[in-house]
Order: structure tokens, then C-alpha cells, then sequence
């Protein structure tokens, strides 16, 4: 399975497509799968037995998940445990949309919102089931911590007139392969988190053109700043994007990566 991987790594890449990482906003409190389950809290079954999540933000209705009948199954090429309570589930705001990072790449709400008829599902939805990593170490999916459980889009409501959504993320992660780790992720030690998709290219904010044929942004640029001569902040905004994967990461760029929001265990 992981050959199969690295091919089709090899293959979207040989494609044009590019590698591209960015840095977490924030996270929401830690659920503990185990000791939820045991008492009436963040998971419950609903009347179909599905298991349901409710994640402590505000307007945020409860998440069916499908995590426990698929886990099985992912559970062999990613090499974690077929047993869901052996996670916890980090829900994770993954990146907003439209809103560069200090990276000056940004990804539209246009993009993450637009359908793939070869998977049959929007380009949000690809990063779903896909594996979670430590420090983006994912060249080898036997290697993975665990998996991204669901992802969704919700709206920023109060802000920039509601133009401006969140990408989230239910992201796994398997304490009985990585005990230690998992456990510095609970506690708060390790709080940020990073995600990685494959873009086909990068398109300039300021004419909408593709970068590199402009001269308001290059390709190499990778700190923000205004054109001199509009005024106007250049930045590149991704497109044609697929998820791979989300890292928990110990240093990251932003500082509204770090998140203290972390029930003790």
C-alpha cells in the first residue's frame, strides 16, 4: 500500500501539481475517545448507532461520524489501531478561506468549494479519511498517527460581511502507537498544527492571472507585502487543490497556531 502511495505522490507531481503547507489557525478542546464514551459527554451513539460528536464551540451542531466503521478499514495501510478508543479527536481549524498567511499564499473559498467529477466529491472534502503525521513526516503512510475523521466548512459569521470561512478538521490521533506523543498532545505541550495539500498552481490576487507571468508576485516570494505601484496586497491564492494529510507540528508559523484550549485528562 505504501508503494501505491508514494506512486501516485510521484504521479500528481510529475502532473505539475505542487506540495504546499500551511499552518493551522487554532484548535478546539481535545476529546478523549475512551473516556467519553464511558460517560454522557462530547460522544454519544444516536438512535441509529452512529456515533455522534459535539464539539465545544459556539453554533457548532453535533458531527456524525463514520469514523468507527471505516476505521477498520484504514487501519490496515495506515498501520493504527482498528479500535476508536484508542484516539483522541483534535477538531481543528484548519485554514480560513481567502486570507493569505505570512507565507503570502492563501486558499479560496472558490477552490476549497469547487467539485471534482473524478472523485466525486468538493475539494475540502478530500483531506477526509486522509492520514494525520507528526511534523509533516509522511513519505511513508505505515508511519501515520492516525486519521482525519471529517472535515467541514463553516462560515465566519461576524466578519468581513461573511465572506470568509473556516475549513475544519477531525483529526485523529492513535495513542496506543505513539503513546508518548499522543499524551504531549493532550496534555497542551504540543498545540499547533499544520496541513498539506497538492495544488496544479498558483493564480496572482491582484490580476488574477497565473504567477509567474506577472509582475505584481514571483513564485519565490514568500513574505507579504503591497505592490508599490496599486497599493494592493499581492499575494498567490492556490488553486486546483487536493488534502493529503494534517501534522501536528511543535513550532509553527503562525502564532495563531498555538491554541491553550486542551482538556486535562
Amino acid at each position: 500500500m505504501t508503494q501505491v502511495y508514494q506512486r501516485s505522490q510521484r504521479r500528481m507531481f510529475d502532473s505539475g501539481s505542487m506540495a504546499v503547507y500551511a499552518d493551522t489557525e487554532t484548535s478546539l478542546p481535545i476529546i478523549d475517545i475512551h473516556k467519553e464514551m464511558k460517560k454522557s459527554g462530547s460522544i454519544v451513539k444516536a438512535s441509529n448507532g452512529q456515533m455522534v460528536v459535539q464539539v465545544e464551540a459556539p453554533g457548532m451542531s453535533p458531527i456524525p461520524l463514520d469514523f468507527e466503521q471505516v476505521l477498520p478499514f484504514f487501519s490496515v495501510p495506515y498501520h493504527i489501531s482498528p479500535d476508536p478508543k484508542d484516539y483522541i479527536i483534535v477538531p481543528v481549524i484548519a485554514i480560513p478561506s481567502d486570507l493569505p498567511n505570512r507565507n503570502r499564499v492563501a486558499f479560496p473559498l472558490r477552490e476549497l468549494m469547487k467539485p471534482s467529477a473524478e472523485t466525486g466529491q468538493l475539494a475540502y472534502e478530500s483531506w477526509r479519511r486522509k492520514p494525520t503525521f507528526r511534523e509533516h513526516q509522511n513519505s511513508d503512510i505505515t508511519k501515520a498517527h492516525g486519521m482525519i475523521a471529517d472535515t467541514s466548512m463553516r462560515q465566519l459569521s461576524g466578519w468581513a460581511d461573511g465572506k470568509v470561512w473556516k475549513l475544519m478538521m477531525l483529526a485523529t490521533f492513535d495513542r496506543s502507537k505513539y503513546s508518548d506523543y499522543v499524551d504531549e498532545i493532550a496534555s497542551g505541550k504540543v498545540n499547533a498544527y499544520s496541513m498539506g495539500a497538492w495544488v496544479s498552481g498558483y493564480e496572482c490576487s491582484v490580476c488574477n492571472g497565473p504567477v509567474g507571468t506577472c509582475s505584481h508576485i514571483a513564485v519565490e516570494d514568500t513574505r507579504a507585502g503591497l505592490t508599490e505601484a496599486i497599493g494592493s496586497l499581492a499575494f498567490k491564492n492556490c488553486i486546483g487543490l487536493t488534502g493529503f494529510e494534517l501534522s501536528s507540528v511543535q513550532s509553527p508559523a503562525w502564532i495563531t497556531a498555538i491554541s491553550d484550549f486542551v482538556t486535562p485528562l
